[in-house]
């Protein structure tokens, strides 16, 4: 269990709880629109990690500029996809 070390709260400590990334987004209704579920599924893969998963490089390429991730990230990601 992970307690974060500049918690402000009393008596509550926020934990980490990795299998709950996607607490927001109802994953059966974005499935029904697969681009979207497709473009969703990459940004998690990129923000929260790969979990042991390769990205496809050709997925990526086709939707990197639609992803919602932090611009430095996508600049590397971009670099790395031009490199090969």
């Amino acid at each position: 269990m992970f307690f974060h070390p500049r918690s402000k709260l009393r008596g509550i400590q926020p934990v980490e709880n990795k299998a709950m990334k996607n607490w927001a987004v109802d994953t059966k209704i974005l499935a029904k629109d697969p681009k979207q579920y497709q473009i969703w599924r990459l940004e998690q893969i990129i923000n929260y990690g790969l979990d042991g998963q390769k990205l496809y490089r050709p997925l990526l390429k086709e939707n990197l500029d639609k992803l919602a991730i932090d611009p430095q990230k996508k600049e590397y990601l971009k670099f790395l996809l031009r490199s090969r």
